[in-house]
């Protein structure tokens, strides 16, 4: 028997209400009839008469168990109420039985597979090869790639996630990429309005800058933070979405603060008492070493829980706590230091060494270093807007690692040279051993942009405590080549008694004038010490600080340590080094100065080196 239901095709209450009576009408004039009594029970279920539906439902399956609409629907009847109550396994159990019945019998229907998997990946079911397959049967559909991207995100396989991701974004719709490209519940609240109202060009450099300072390692390829920020997404959109009032996960107040402040540590599920009718749940947290708790109340029963009054302290809190990371880390975190120093090889480019200094006793302390061949040592720059540019990778004899000994302790010294252009970057390094147990990660900015142009410039003051020997091997991976030198770099820029402060300087487009039958420059060097104004570490300059800080110096302080040399050459370029006993400085923190003088032109230009002076033993050095 064919018969269409026009009264419930129109979508109201009434006609809902009139399918109903010519729907009972027909099935006691016809009980046999399987369609009337499966459109019945779409008509009960549409109305909310969900008990009513489902013996319905089962009468259908009794005497044919092969209907897949009937499957379907009671599977989804099964999932709602699943989704209503989270508490319950039983419910999503029977509708994930259900939904694998009805792709058996409709493996085109991608709604009811992706319901199917959710049940399943909620159950904690492995559902690695099923995803697989469904991917390859939806391939158009973004949601599979996401869910695979997801269990391999929990299994720590962050490039296959990283490229699941991104297949996902390219088969997004407009709005939902956006979705997963905002920073809305990233951010605490008053951020977030100034984000978006800024415009999008600002919105995008933002964006980048925020994930890459975020991330626990940007020398690779792979962001685990903003890949776990994608993932609190998808799964709160899986488990928290509420068909009832239309919301996504997200945009529920579980689902925020799951993508917030991730998977909480408990949940307590309770029915309402005094003030507070209806289901609550109250979740659990540890953010930032601190223990919180969250009270969503059910209502209205609906499958919506929320925090329940728009003043709540705990919605307060919610809304302006920036998003907290729970990813472990893949690799214990050793203490390091990063410096950076630029300097110009010609009109156009520049090199930037990165030199870095790792906690040496902190990563002994963690690896065998008897059972380590090599290290592994990765640097990455990025441009003022944060879009990367280039990235360097290779590995270092564990015997050619040099090693040092100062005040602070034991370190082992590394340095990378990046050929750049002439620009402003954001730059990272990373250490780690060959069995990726211990990673020693620093971030810091560099700036070759003043070497553009034809006016009088410097490179960056090099403080270094020795010439590294010709003949040794490892010269190249910890030490800086300048002018037939090896020089050393004083990583951590620490002095103690009885040494001496050892600096490297480059001059660049000094003017020549005519000096009888040569052609000559003139110039003065002036170096002076002055205190520091802060006690901020020298060796650390946070993400995002510009050298130009730094501007200003000199005016109206007293100098410690002064004094002026007059140099003359023969070329447009020229380079200096100056050593300088510092004994006379108490232990504390000071910035170098340097200033040259071109007298030819009367340009000047300046360089600063924030040093510490420690009181302690002399530091000294050797190759592992």
């Amino acid at each position: 028997m064919s018969v269409r239901w026009p009264y419930r095709e129109r979508g109201t209450i009434h006609g809902r209400l009139l399918s109903q009576g010519v729907l009972e009408t027909a099935r006691s004039r016809h009980p046999d009839d399987l369609d009337v009594v499966m459109e019945l029970a779409k008509t009960n279920f549409a109305q909310g008469f969900y008990p009513d539906a489902v013996r319905s439902l089962r009468k259908v399956l009794e005497r044919d168990p092969s209907r897949c609409d009937a499957r379907t629907l009671l599977g989804l009847y099964h999932y709602q109420n699943w989704k209503r109550m989270n508490e319950y396994r039983d419910d999503l159990a029977v509708a994930r039985r259900e939904f694998r019945a009805a792709c058996a019998c409709d493996p085109a229907n991608a709604e009811i597979a992706l319901r199917m998997s959710i049940a399943g990946y909620a159950l904690g079911e492995r559902i690695a090869d099923e995803c697989d397959s469904l991917v390859a049967r939806f391939p158009a559909r973004p949601e599979f790639r996401l869910l695979r991207g997801s269990l391999a995100f929990e299994a720590a396989r962050y490039e296959e996630c990283a490229r699941d991701y991104a297949d996902a974004f390219a088969l997004m719709d407009d709005t939902t990429r956006a979705v997963y490209a905002s920073l809305t519940h990233v951010l605490g609240a008053h951020d977030d309005v100034r984000y978006r109202d800024a415009t999008a060009q600002v919105r995008d450099d933002f964006q980048r800058g925020l994930w890459l300072v975020a991330d626990p390692d940007p020398t690779t390829a792979v962001n685990q933070r903003a890949l776990e920020h994608v993932y609190r997404l998808f799964v709160a959109d899986c488990l928290y979405s509420n068909e009832p009032t239309g919301k996504r996960g997200w945009e529920t107040d579980r689902g925020e603060a799951f993508v917030r402040f991730g998977r909480p540590i408990d949940i307590d599920y309770t029915m309402g008492v005094g003030f507070i009718d209806g289901k609550v749940e109250t979740w659990s947290f540890v953010t930032g070493g601190m223990f919180h708790q969250i009270a969503f109340v059910d209502e209205y029963l609906n499958g919506n829980p929320r925090i329940p009054y728009d003043e709540d302290i705990t919605l307060h809190f919610m809304r302006h706590s920036p998003a907290s990371t729970t990813l472990p880390p893949d690799a214990a975190d050793v203490p390091a230091f990063l410096d950076a120093y630029a300097f110009r090889e010609d009109d156009m480019t520049g090199s930037i060494y990165l030199a870095m200094a790792i906690d040496a006793e902190a990563m002994r302390d963690i690896v065998d270093l008897s059972k380590v061949d090599h290290f592994y040592v990765r640097a990455a720059y990025f441009d003022a807007v944060w879009a990367r540019e280039g990235t360097i990778s290779d590995s270092v004899r564990v015997s050619d690692v040099h090693e040092s000994r100062s005040a602070r302790g034991r370190a082992f010294e590394v340095v990378r040279r990046l050929r750049v252009p002439c620009d402003r970057y954001h730059l990272a390094m990373a250490f780690e051993d060959q069995f990726g147990l211990a990673r020693a990660a620093a971030r810091r900015d560099g700036s070759a942009l003043r070497f553009v142009g034809d006016g009088l410039c410097v490179s960056d003051v090099l403080l270094y405590r020795e010439e590294a020997p010709a003949t040794d091997d490892a010269a190249s991976a910890t030490a800086i080549e300048r002018a037939g030198r090896r020089l050393r770099p004083n990583v951590e820029r620490q002095y103690a008694d009885g040494e001496r402060l050892r600096a490297y300087l480059e001059i660049y487009n000094l003017a020549l004038a005519t000096d009888g039958a040569t052609r000559a420059s003139s110039y003065d060097l002036r170096y002076a010490i002055y205190p520091a104004r802060t006690e901020s570490d020298p060796a650390w300059v946070d993400w995002g600080r510009r050298a130009a800080e730094w501007a200003g110096f000199g005016e109206d302080e007293e100098a410690v340590i002064s004094q002026t040399f007059r140099r003359e050459g023969r070329a447009h370029d020229d380079n200096e080094t100056i050593a300088i006993d510092i004994d006379v400085l108490d232990e504390g923190r000071y910035e170098l100065v340097v200033e040259v003088k071109d007298q030819r032109s009367g340009r000047r230009a300046v360089a600063h080196a924030p040093f510490w002076r420690e009181n302690g033993p002399v530091a000294e050095g050797r190759k592992r």
